[in-house]
């Protein structure tokens, strides 16, 4: 994922073209965070008040990265 982070010269990816769920709740953005760590958020972080972050335990979440790097 660094890669995409790097080409892309951001800290929020937009992957809600790709249409990957997670407990059927759509994956919009992919954040690398400060610290470095990378989290997945539904809704817009800049403009919805209701963006929510996702929780996936680390296997499912390896599981979901790849499919957005594949996506990529």
């Amino acid at each position: 994922m660094e890669e995409l982070f790097e080409e892309f010269d951001t800290n929020v990816l937009s992957v809600s073209d790709f249409g990957i769920q997670y407990r059927g709740i759509r994956i919009d953005n992919v954040v690398k965070n400060e610290d470095g760590s990378i989290s997945l958020w539904a809704g817009n972080l800049d403009n919805d008040k209701y963006a929510e972050e996702l929780l996936p335990e680390p296997e499912e979440k390896k599981v979901i990265l790849d499919m957005i790097y594949d996506n990529f």
